[in-house]
């Protein structure tokens, strides 16, 4: 991964730094990817205490879609441990071509009347925010990025967060010829939930920065030697936001192997130092 590809913004404790490669821009915009699913959370969450709702309630007392028989909670759903795979069955693995162009409500509406759980394993499930999304929605009866938007991000002073990003403000992978590589459209389906926010990388940091904000127990986050953070990837874009005390690092690799944003990310806090 050449220097080019790579962007990292660092906050420690309000001093600011950024380093970002050839290919970004300060105001251009970049994938969330699985870091969206910390919005989603967080909007739940949000939502569950305005309606005075037990996180432990079960998800088919909110969400007609799920059927009787399965026992899973919005609780579950947020820590991945509702027992729904990863995706729906049939969905494509995404090596060849967009696994998000043809997947519609009705995948997700037959996966949670089809797939049997077993709730209580952590399984990591992108089809588990998916629900949590279509949940949102089912109760405010507003889209979840509206909610999303009202409760996590505007509260957070950010901005520039969008499902839809113009093409010219993308940032994106390009070929040998200067041609971009075109970018998955989870934004643009029932996954969004789980993958679909792209903001600026300032927005980016500005997010993990606040978030404990909202959601001070980061449920949705991986916690480890004191560290907190979540990762993701797309087609050719990896993302990590990790925080540890009061320093909070975006890192955001292009076409770099899966898990470089995160190495990334902690090198930089090595760098620092605030870890070994």
């Amino acid at each position: 991964m050449t220097a080019a590809n790579r962007a990292v913004i660092i906050d420690a404790g309000g001093d600011v730094t950024a380093d970002l490669g050839d290919h970004y821009e300060a105001d251009a915009l970049v994938e969330w990817a699985s870091v969206t699913k910390t919005v989603t959370a967080a909007a739940v969450l949000v939502l569950l205490a305005e309606r005075d709702i037990p996180r432990d309630t079960p998800a088919r007392d909110l969400l007609p879609d799920v059927p009787n028989v399965a026992t899973y909670t919005v609780d579950d759903l947020i820590r991945h441990r509702s027992g729904l795979p990863r995706v729906h069955q049939g969905m494509s693995a995404g090596i060849v071509g967009d696994p998000y162009a043809d997947v519609s409500e009705a995948d997700i509406t037959r996966a949670l009347r089809q797939t049997p759980t077993t709730p209580g394993e952590r399984d990591y499930s992108n089809l588990g925010y998916a629900v949590l999304g279509r949940l949102l929605e089912r109760v405010t009866q507003e889209a979840w990025s509206t909610v999303a938007e009202r409760t996590v991000l505007a509260p957070l002073g950010i901005t520039s967060a969008t499902l839809d990003p113009a093409p010219e403000r993308r940032t994106l992978l390009r070929s040998w010829r200067g041609r971009p590589r075109e970018p998955w459209t989870v934004g643009s389906g029932p996954y969004a939930p789980a993958a679909g926010i792209w903001s600026t990388m300032s927005d980016l940091l500005r997010f993990g920065v606040g978030i404990g904000r909202i959601e001070p127990d980061f449920l949705a986050w991986e916690h480890r030697d004191g560290l907190i953070w979540h990762s993701g990837q797309t087609r050719d874009a990896g993302v990590c936001l990790l925080r540890h005390g009061d320093v909070t690092i975006a890192s955001h690799a292009l076409g770099a192997a899966p898990g470089a944003a995160d190495r990334l990310a902690v090198r930089r806090l090595r760098a620092v130092g605030v870890v070994a």
